[in-house]
């Protein structure tokens, strides 16, 4: 769950919206005082695979995250993952094969 004051809110709206729809709960506050939650709707987040639907369940009440996010001076964007230099995972494969 994240936390945003209203005027963060008003300057980065898309982002936020953005989170939200993603699947993250925001709160706004006004004056350090929690006012409201932006939280994705339901009907979008539904699933027909009752595990789907029972880790949407978990991630809006904000036990799971799911979806790893990074920030940038731009708002909210996917987290990539670490890719490894070339060659490195055969390397890799071939020790642990060994004579195989």
């Amino acid at each position: 769950m994240k936390t945003v004051g209203l005027r963060q809110l008003k300057n980065n709206l898309s982002a936020y919206v953005r989170a939200a729809k993603a699947g993250t709960t925001i709160r706004v506050t006004d004056r350090g005082q929690v006012v409201v939650r932006l939280v994705p709707e339901p009907a979008a987040s539904q699933s027909a695979d009752p595990i789907e639907r029972g880790l949407d369940e978990l991630e809006q009440r904000g036990l799971l995250r799911r979806r790893a996010t990074v920030k940038s001076g731009k708002g909210l964007y996917p987290k990539m993952p670490r890719l490894l230099p070339p060659g490195l995972l055969a390397k890799m494969l071939d020790e642990d094969r060994g004579d195989r």
